[in-house]
């Protein structure tokens, strides 16, 4: 959907060469490689990074102790700020800003003193509270079920390993420290995707307690009732955001797709497809997603017209496209079917 998707792949290949070069070399050399990695993963994906450093946090060979411990956070914060230094240096080499300009649909409301991070604690705390939200995938009883299963984790790893728990912690806070300071001072919201480490380490917490717990019987079952109860939550949580989310969308797509004729070649679509019911919950964020979906539900080639007037510069539609109109016109001429959305658009 955007420029920055290209980075992604790229940055998987990245963690994948550090991860497994991790398993070959000693906890100190696979410190120090986080100098040289972080700063180019952060370039690719902001999470990147933390899932670097847990990869260090959870090595079973690492030097149990407080003092490598705090080597480790150390060396992954500048290595992050050496990262953010080549980042802000390239915009200024091209664009002469040291710094990166946010976005205007981020709404950015950047800090210049004290007063101005105060007034910036609320998008910090609703940050926040959408992380834990969608830790549960939006879903508040299984984002405390989940909680609540995490925290059961860390008291049994604490019985076991308390600098294990420290471990887990200490790469939960500084992830989220990073990000907060980030959201504070900029004055933005920091998405949930920034904060897949979460995941990586809550599932470490989950898997570990099970492990530890192998040795009972008693204790044993436990913890796969634990198990069954979270994928049964799972389950349900995913078929009720499906029809939270999509069925509107789903419902309206094909009531469009019906009303086209099987022996259409073309469609060309006009208006705004913000207009379909349902497309703000299924968070459809580009007009193809709308022809995209035609084509997915019945075959058909399609033009957006509004977007893409080009490609519609030698068809004449029935109806005149800049008209205000309440509903929907859905015109078939020979084997030409011409859509007309409600709010029409003029994005030309």
């Amino acid at each position: 959907i955007s420029g920055w998707f290209n980075s992604l792949i790229p940055g998987i290949w990245l963690m994948a060469a550090y991860t497994v070069t991790a398993l070959f070399v000693s906890p100190r050399v696979g410190r120090w490689l986080l100098v040289p990695f972080v700063p180019v993963a952060i370039q690719a994906y902001t999470p990147y990074p933390f899932l670097m450093l847990a990869v260090c946090l959870m090595r079973e060979d690492r030097d149990r102790s407080f003092a490598e411990l705090v080597r480790l956070v150390l060396t992954f914060i500048a290595a992050f700020a050496l990262g953010l230094f080549v980042i802000f240096t390239i915009y200024y080499m091209v664009h002469g800003v040291f710094g990166v300009a946010l976005a205007e649909w981020r709404d950015p409301n950047p800090a210049s003193d004290l007063g101005g991070y105060i007034r910036n604690l609320p998008k910090l705390a609703e940050s926040l509270h959408w992380t834990y939200l969608m830790t549960g995938f939006g879903q508040p009883d299984l984002a405390l079920f989940i909680a609540a299963a995490f925290v059961a984790s860390l008291a049994i790893i604490w019985r076991a390993d308390r600098l294990e728990v420290l471990s887990i912690l200490l790469g939960i806070t500084s992830g989220l420290s990073l990000l907060s300071l980030h959201a504070v001072q900029e004055g933005i919201l920091f998405p949930f995707r920034s904060t897949y480490f979460l995941w990586f380490l809550i599932c470490i917490a989950l898997f570990r307690a099970a492990w530890l717990l192998r040795t009972s019987t008693r204790q044993r079952s436990s913890a796969a009732f634990a198990g069954l109860v979270i994928v049964a939550l799972l389950i349900g949580s995913m078929v009720r955001i499906h029809h939270q989310t999509l069925s509107a969308w789903q419902v309206e797509t094909r009531r469009i797709a019906a009303q086209i004729p099987q022996t259409t070649g073309i469609v060309y679509i006009y208006g705004s497809y913000l207009a379909l019911n349902g497309t703000g919950q299924s968070r459809a964020q580009m007009p193809r997603d709308f022809s995209f979906r035609l084509e997915h539900l019945r075959g058909f080639q399609t033009r957006m017209c509004s977007q893409a007037p080009e490609d519609c510069a030698d068809i004449t539609p029935p109806f005149d496209v800049a008209a205000s109109t309440a509903t929907r016109r859905i015109e078939t001429v020979g084997d030409t079917t011409f859509i007309l959305l409600p709010g029409f658009e003029d994005d030309s």
